[in-house]
């Protein structure tokens, strides 16, 4: 990552269900009336909170509500305001003008390592679930088998262990179906860790977008990763970051076409960089995220670094695979990663709507003859 003349962006190698009917309770008075307004006050006033930042309880991921009592209900409303939230990092400095990123700046980034024989292969990945890591399909080649692949949270070095970190092998990969090349479109891939990791002030989740969700042209967003800083150069030995803007699939493609490298881009992907080049992801950054800041301070990941012509090149950015495209997707295999919607509201999971949903009949039964 960095400035330089043209590097590709391939691997480097380097020496419930709960039941509806228990959750409803008669309302025939008036005291029954205030005590569903509270209900529902108190559920936007917890989903609200998770907008304003980072929530001092920290823990796994939410689990399904049990559903056997009004008091459960309840009970699931109070933990809600506890659950580790996407996006917020604790770590807030930065080095000025610095392409070095601070330790535990960028809590979401993961590192993959693949290693066969004597040649080890370097991919980034982004943490969406404390048992889920989404990275780029290139970066698990129908070759590969799992158990060759370690995935570190939490790491800082390159070569280096840190004490933040937290080790974990891979149980399996889902590779998105039809893929063939990252060139042609659909290069994502989800990877299930052997075991859920801790969340911490340096391990957290990153938020997916909404499909509804979009990344305008010309906004400013972060790319993180330990590729090269220039074309065919040496890994960073620390984790890097980049701020570029973001180029729409329209103009970028024009771009290409100026450029010699033809334009016929996948539909599912946008670019970002500069027209002068020098900032760019590279080598070794595949399957990294690019992370936008949203404008109540919640980082959403807006693509994933996929490939490009080199790096830094003039007028030839690099090409992102777009998330909103596969976040549907995404969350069938993860019921319990955390949503950006267009509102600016985190849509936690289907455990919220599942309380929204309930919330929607009691007050149902208001409006029905008792």
């Amino acid at each position: 990552m960095g400035g330089g003349t043209g590097c590709g962006r391939a691997a480097v190698p380097s020496s419930s269900s709960a039941r509806l009917s228990h959750l409803i309770v008669p309302i025939t008075n008036m005291k029954h009336l205030a005590l569903a307004a509270l209900l529902w006050r108190l559920f936007w006033a917890s989903t609200a909170k998770q907008n304003e930042g980072p929530q001092s309880s920290r823990g796994g991921t939410p689990t399904p509500i049990p559903g056997s009592s009004l008091a459960d209900f309840l009970a699931k409303l109070q933990t809600t305001q506890s659950q580790t939230v996407c996006g917020q990092p604790i770590v807030q400095n930065r080095i000025v003008g610095g392409t070095t990123a601070s330790e535990g700046q960028w809590p979401w980034q993961v590192l993959v390592e693949y290693i066969t024989g004597d040649v080890m292969y370097l991919c980034g990945g982004s943490l969406i679930a404390d048992s889920w890591v989404l990275s780029a399909g290139h970066c698990f080649p129908s070759s590969h088998v799992a158990s060759g692949y370690t995935l570190y949270m939490g790491r800082f070095y390159l070569y280096q262990s840190s004490k933040f970190q937290q080790t974990r092998s891979v149980s399996k990969f889902f590779v998105y179906p039809g893929y063939q090349s990252a060139e042609q479109g659909k290069d994502v891939t989800l990877v299930q860790l052997s075991s859920p990791v801790t969340f911490t002030d340096y391990i957290l989740p990153i938020c997916l977008p909404s499909p509804n969700v979009s990344f305008s042209e010309g906004l400013m967003c972060w790319v993180t990763g330990w590729g090269t800083t220039t074309e065919n150069g040496n890994v960073s030995q620390t984790l890097q970051e980049v701020e570029v803007p973001i180029v729409s699939r329209t103009t970028c493609s024009s771009m290409y076409v100026t450029g010699g490298v033809g334009g016929n881009l996948p539909s599912d992907v946008f670019c970002a960089g500069y027209p002068a080049g020098k900032k760019d992801s590279c080598q070794g950054d595949s399957g990294g995220p690019l992370v936008c800041k949203m404008s109540n301070n919640t980082w959403v990941q807006a693509g994933i670094v996929s490939f490009g012509p080199g790096c830094a090149r003039p007028g030839l950015p690099g090409v992102y695979v777009q998330v909103t495209d596969y976040s549907r997707w995404i969350q069938s295999k993860v019921p319990q990663v955390q949503l950006y919607s267009k509102t600016g509201r985190n849509v936690t999971n289907w455990v919220d709507g599942w309380i929204l949903l309930c919330l929607s009949v009691v007050f149902l039964q208001l409006l029905l003859p008792q």
